[in-house]
């Protein structure tokens, strides 16, 4: 399993705002209750400020209850000063913008003054962002009901409430900069992460007797609540595969880093999506080649946020967890929450069967042997008795798809090609590779007993760049033989005698071939395919 370095450490919270719910409207997700945290997002206190002169003299961020009484906090939420708004902690921080904290939970962020001016567009194309008075978004905004006949938490009238939109606005009322309280049941009051100046930033404010939805600028210490908007800026997100997956087999995929990444489409922000996708199994086993594959989400290309889990064709993801493993090879569906990182992946269809079939096999042209995979593209048979004559592939055993060859042992597939002509008969190990581009197979012969010995060979490292190291363990019958290196489409690339002045030697790669799979064979002196590996040269 290739392991993975998370770069930075970031805590993944599977949240939706602790505080409350979440309303769509327009374009815009707003949480409808009003924030009650005490900590900044990284859990960093925000200090609960009572002593009004104390208040008064803040220039850091803090936090309140109306009237320091616990007990309004559980419907109206806490009033904070516009220094928490803007993640002001300490002296430097003051000072350093960069420094400065998040208010809001993950996910969310408060909002600017220009998007409360989309909001009350929405609700008013007439009300210019709520400097046009009156306007009726406000109407749209409040809660409905009153104090005084029981049904709401609004002063009479509460005048053209309709809570049409799902705001939900509430009237916590404010602290003024000198500490003291004022407006509970008559105004709600909202920061923008806006600022007009170094003491002043925009607030929006409801009030009981009327339907407008107004527009203050408001000195930085006083207290108001906050609601929140949720982050649903498109984030380039991609499902990313190992180096096992290359781009020259997958189309589509884009080499970034070593990794293969495609991109996923989003329409909010949040639910990202591929369709159709054809993505490989978990490992695969090949007359002794072996190979890991793994998927992933990740954002911007790049291993510092990503998600993954060991949970198959569903599960939660967390922020550096396990590789996914694909088990089952096949064209998928495949969608990702970012916020809750909840994904699935929805077998559309599975990966063909491929069998051998031909004049000596079984009931003569009538008969399909079928091949092992475990990801879509390689197939094999190990240890089959073959006898001579010919044959061919086919794919899910009709002859609607099917591949020929010119030559024998190995050789390119060719579809609707001429028969394969097998000989001489004997025990073969045989792999058959079906790619987007073209197909290639291999007949090898199966060692004997006396040999098996020989698959101790260790080729290294793999996947692999400028050079591979071959430790040969003292096979020094191999002296006199040959490397083959041969492509995904079954064509010598690449060939070198073998002369062991020790039990290793070392090949340069990056003077004759591209990246991509390819097979490497190690042949006797007499001429037979004693060990084939498969690496992956990026």
């Amino acid at each position: 399993m290739k392991k993975l370095i998370l770069l930075i450490s970031i805590l993944f919270i599977s949240i939706e705002i602790t505080y409350g719910q979440q309303v769509t409207i327009g374009t815009q997700i707003w949480s409808n209750t009003n924030l009650d945290v005490t900590t900044y997002r990284d859990g960093t206190p925000i200090p609960q400020v009572t002593d009004p002169t104390q208040w008064a003299n803040l220039t850091t961020g803090a936090w309140c209850y109306y009237n320091n009484n616990p007990a309004n906090n559980a419907i109206y939420g806490k009033l904070y000063n516009w220094y928490a708004v803007a993640g002001i902690y300490d002296a430097a921080s003051a000072a350093n913008p960069s420094l400065r904290k998040q208010l809001a939970p993950q996910g969310w962020y408060v909002p600017s003054d220009a998007e409360w001016s989309t909001l009350i567009n929405y609700l008013d194309p007439n009300a210019n962002g709520g400097e046009t008075i009156p306007n009726i978004a406000g109407g749209k905004m409040k809660s409905t009901g009153t104090i005084q006949a029981g049904t709401g938490f609004w002063q009479e009238p509460n005048t053209a409430a309709t809570n049409e939109s799902g705001f939900t606005g509430l009237p916590a009322g404010y602290r003024v900069s000198g500490g003291s309280f004022g407006t509970i049941f008559d105004y709600g009051n909202w920061w923008s992460s806006s600022e007009t100046n170094t003491s002043d930033a925009w607030n929006r404010y409801l009030n009981y007797n009327g339907g407008t939805a107004g527009r203050n600028n408001t000195n930085k210490a006083n207290g108001s609540s906050v609601r929140c908007l949720k982050d649903i800026s498109l984030s380039n997100i991609s499902l990313v595969s190992g180096s096992g997956n290359k781009s020259t087999l997958y189309p589509g995929w884009t080499m970034n880093n070593g990794n293969y990444d495609y991109p996923m489409t989003t329409t909010d922000g949040i639910n990202y999506t591929i369709s159709n996708i054809f993505l490989t199994g978990a490992t695969n086993q090949i007359g002794g080649i072996s190979a890991d594959y793994w998927v992933k989400f990740r954002q911007d290309n790049n291993w510092t946020t990503n998600w993954g889990s060991t949970a198959f064709p569903s599960g939660v993801g967390t922020q550096g967890g396990a590789n996914i493993n694909v088990t089952i090879p096949g064209n998928y569906s495949v969608s990702l929450n970012i916020q809750t990182g909840a994904y699935t992946f929805t077998l559309l269809t599975p990966a063909p069967s491929i069998s051998i079939i031909g004049a000596n096999i079984g009931t003569a042209w009538n008969t399909d042997v079928t091949l092992s995979q475990t990801d879509g593209y390689l197939y094999y048979l190990p240890a089959y008795n073959l006898p001579a004559g010919q044959l061919k592939f086919r794919q899910n055993n009709s002859w609607l798809t099917n591949w020929g060859g010119t030559t024998f042992p190995t050789g390119d597939g060719i579809p609707n090609g001429s028969n394969i002509l097998a000989s001489p008969a004997g025990v073969y190990d045989i792999n058959f590779f079906k790619g987007p581009t073209g197909a290639s197979y291999n007949f090898s012969t199966t060692l004997g007993i006396d040999d098996q010995n020989i698959k101790t060979i260790k080729i290294y490292p793999n996947p692999a760049s400028t050079h591979i190291n071959i430790d040969f363990n003292n096979e020094t019958d191999l002296n006199g033989g040959t490397i083959k290196f041969i492509n995904s489409l079954g064509q010598e690339v690449f060939t070198r005698p073998i002369t062991l002045s020790g039990t290793q030697t070392s090949m340069q790669l990056n003077t004759w071939g591209g990246t991509g799979m390819y097979f490497v064979q190690i042949i006797n002196p007499q001429g037979q395919v004693m060990y084939i590996k498969k690496i992956i040269i990026q």
